[in-house]
């Protein structure tokens, strides 16, 4: 399951381990609370909880006697392992025998905790645990924002427009901890149960430098390019560093991505939902945007 849709429901379904992946900080922590509130018992947490920040210098013993731990008055105690991909391969090997009894007890809950996406984890761990564990995905999509901003309005009892809701797609990124801070503070200017507006966004939210790449984006598919160079020296106004680092950061995953879906495409057909199963890390509907942006792209260009 998606940690978004976790969030929304506030139950953690029931598992002897679980496995929490993804870069977006936020989620994740916020994953992690729910679990803390979900399997510790009120008044024990301090002594059934232990996390560990596992690296190359983890040595065996600390592992197994962190696995070993019983849990004091309650039946169960939680452990999180963090970074544990960053284990090495012979504390990992050396360790099975204790992770999978730890498994099989069920008296230690644990939570394997990477800090971001692993394409072609290697770690052992993951793999024992995604026999009989739950895998968190701990990151949000752009189409998963603009519903989950909504909501968080919400339970802010501050509604929201259409018109302005629109408005806030277009200036926020994918930063869900900087989000929940300036919707907070939307909600605040806005005032308890009054209608956010979109001159109410416009005024608090600033625009995001993944807001203002996607606009580029845009305006070079579109063959814009007057437009694609204001929003260029924008993004190298507001941030030099890091503007010019996410500049070329996203366009050249951008151009990667048309050239990826362009030669799919010539091999399965247009469809998003026949080339959904060759691009697993991608949504249909970005999908989808990209084969209307490839109208605009001549192939020999992208082949450049």
């Amino acid at each position: 399951p998606s940690a978004l849709s976790l969030l929304e429901s506030g139950e953690l379904p029931a598992a002897p381990a679980y496995i929490l992946e993804g870069s977006d900080e936020y989620l994740l922590e916020q994953v992690l609370q729910l679990a803390r509130r979900t399997l510790l018992e009120p008044g024990f947490s301090d002594f059934n909880w232990s996390a560990l920040e596992c690296s190359a210098a983890t040595k065996l013993n600390t592992l197994t006697n962190a696995l070993l731990e019983l849990p004091m008055l309650t039946p169960q105690r939680l452990l999180e392992l963090h970074y544990p991909q960053r284990l090495s391969a012979g504390v990992s090997a050396k360790v099975e025998q204790v992770f999978q009894e730890t498994l099989e007890q069920g008296s230690n809950i644990i939570l394997l905790v990477f800090h971001e996406e692993p394409k072609n984890c290697k770690s052992p761990l993951k793999k024992w645990v995604q026999k009989s564990g739950l895998t968190i995905k701990c990151s949000a999509y752009a189409n998963e924002i603009l519903p989950w901003a909504r909501r968080y309005l919400e339970r802010l009892s501050s509604p929201i427009e259409g018109a302005a809701l629109r408005e806030l797609q277009n200036r926020a990124g994918l930063n869900l901890a900087d989000l929940s801070l300036q919707l907070e503070q939307l909600a605040l200017y806005a005032g308890p149960g009054e209608t956010i507006t979109p001159a109410m966004v416009r005024a608090i939210i600033r625009q995001s430098l993944e807001s203002k790449a996607w606009e580029l984006t845009a305006a070079l598919g579109a063959g814009d390019l007057r437009s694609a160079l204001q929003v260029a020296a924008s993004l190298l106004e507001d941030s030099p560093q890091r503007g010019a680092l996410s500049l070329l950061s996203y366009l050249n995953s951008y151009l990667r991505s048309l050239a990826q879906i362009a030669h799919l495409a010539q091999r399965f057909g247009r469809s998003p939902k026949a080339l959904a199963p060759h691009l697993p890390d991608k949504k249909e509907f970005l999908i989808r945007k990209s084969l209307e942006e490839l109208r605009r792209w001549p192939e020999a260009k992208l082949r450049e």
